[in-house]
């Protein structure tokens, strides 16, 4: 008895569905409205083709709206299956008006979101949400568990061993209730009414590629003693929450850093001096020096070259060191100055040649880090030091690409920088912020 009313019930659903779609291309319009002489099965039918394609883009849009949007849609098209079975046979003139007010909206306001999702899905999930008070409202519902919603719409995966899911709606706390997620049975917490709590692990889904994890929750009401010839009742729901992959995404750090040099200036130098006739003996100093104050010379690179004439001496480099260097010498003529005769005029000259060592700061680039990034996770990189600059290029799981340069916040993610610890921290933002 209990798998031929199971399956009458199953054949029942079944009918009204394939009823559903099949009338859909029959619905009655006057002047753009839906005919009172409509049936309620190609209404539903019509509102269940809108609803399905505002779900496939809701679940695309990939923000956590979106996300909740598409799982409070997937359960109203259930009940719209019950509303159906309830309703099967008749047009939609026998509705209420509040029944027809609702199904009228929630088409509508479906084919405003299917032409323009961003600016229409607050519109659409207001519409979601009444017509699910509507249905819970019909007569052969009102007395059975009832799903408006549940929580959370998403996960990432590997972020936890298991997560609390949270159905709401009404009449709940049936006599078995049973949530089976991602192929594992959930723990059941707490049951109110209008509330079931789970746990749910979800350890086991770390590594599928699957972008949403289905559930199905069961509700049982046993038979009465009293109702002998009764079954046990069970009321299925299916769920879906949408998977996250832990990686956000990989990201490229290119680092340039600074290093001083000691850069080499070749340098020479050239002087001289001639004694004038009949004159004494005539001491020289030249002094060399580095061509900039933050450099010094390489003493192991002078070299000095002297040129003297008649009776001059050159004493060669004294004074050597990093700041400089002297050449000495004296000058001296040769033979008698007795009129009308004068003597040779001496002269020196001297040629030096030395390397200044200049102190010079240059740009080195680092070699190229790459790693990745995850939602459950921070980065924390420490830069060489002397760091003068960063570039990290980040690419997205959705495909984007960012990049940072120095500290700030974006859409996915803060970026803080400490340059006394050289600590760079790529944060990732909650998924409430991120996905918005």
């Amino acid at each position: 008895m209990k798998f031929i009313l199971q399956y009458s019930r199953m054949l029942a659903c079944a009918l009204v569905v394939a009823a559903s779609g099949a009338a859909h291309a029959q619905l009655e319009t006057v002047g753009g409205a839906i005919a009172a002489t409509a049936s309620v099965d190609a209404v539903i039918g019509s509102v269940r083709n809108a609803l399905s394609e505002t779900i496939s883009q809701a679940e695309a849009a990939g923000t956590v709206v979106s996300f909740r949007v598409a799982s409070d849609a997937r359960v109203l098209l259930q009940n719209l299956d019950v509303m159906a079975s309830e309703l099967s046979g008749k047009v939609f003139g026998d509705l209420t008006q509040a029944q027809q007010a609702t199904l009228t909206n929630l088409l509508v306001v479906s084919k405003e979101t299917n032409r323009d999702l961003k600016n229409n899905i607050a519109q659409f999930d207001s519409a979601v949400r009444s017509a699910g008070e509507e249905i819970s409202r019909l007569p052969g519902v009102s007395g059975r568990p009832f799903v408006s919603s549940y929580s959370p719409n998403y996960l990432v995966l590997g972020s936890a061993r298991a997560i609390e899911v949270v159905v709401h709606g009404s009449l709940l706390n049936s006599d078995r209730m049973q949530l089976v997620l991602g192929g594992a049975e959930c723990a059941l917490l707490s049951a109110v009414e209008k509330a079931l709590r789970f746990s749910c692990p979800v350890h086991q889904l770390v590594g599928t590629q699957e972008k949403w994890v289905t559930g199905s929750l069961k509700l049982t009401d046993k038979k009465k003693w009293f109702k002998f010839w009764k079954s046990d009742e069970t009321f299925g729901y299916q769920l879906a929450v949408h998977a996250m992959q832990p990686q956000m995404g990989t990201y490229t750090l290119e680092t340039v850093t600074t290093e001083t040099v000691q850069e080499r200036i070749g340098r020479t130098a050239s002087n001289g001096y001639q004694n004038g006739h009949c004159k004494g003996d005539h001491s020289v100093v030249w002094t060399y020096t580095p061509g900039k104050a933050a450099c010094t010379v390489d003493v192991a690179s002078v070299r000095a070259t002297s040129h003297p004439t008649s009776r001059s001496t050159a004493e060669g480099v004294v004074n050597l060191g990093p700041a400089g260097f002297q050449v000495r010498g004296v000058v001296r003529n040769s033979g008698k100055c007795v009129w009308p005769s004068k003597d040779a005029r001496g002269s020196l000259n001297v040629d030096v040649s030395w390397t200044d060592l200049c102190p010079t700061v240059r740009e080195v680039a680092q070699p190229v880090v790459a790693g990745t990034l995850a939602w459950t996770r921070e980065e924390a990189i420490t830069l060489p030091a002397n760091t003068k600059r960063f570039l990290v290029k980040v690419k997205l799981a959705n495909g984007s690409e960012q990049v940072v340069s120095e500290a700030g916040s974006f859409p996915w993610f803060v970026v803080r920088y400490d340059p006394v610890a050289r600590l760079l921290v790529i944060r990732p933002r909650p998924l409430e912020e991120a996905l918005l």
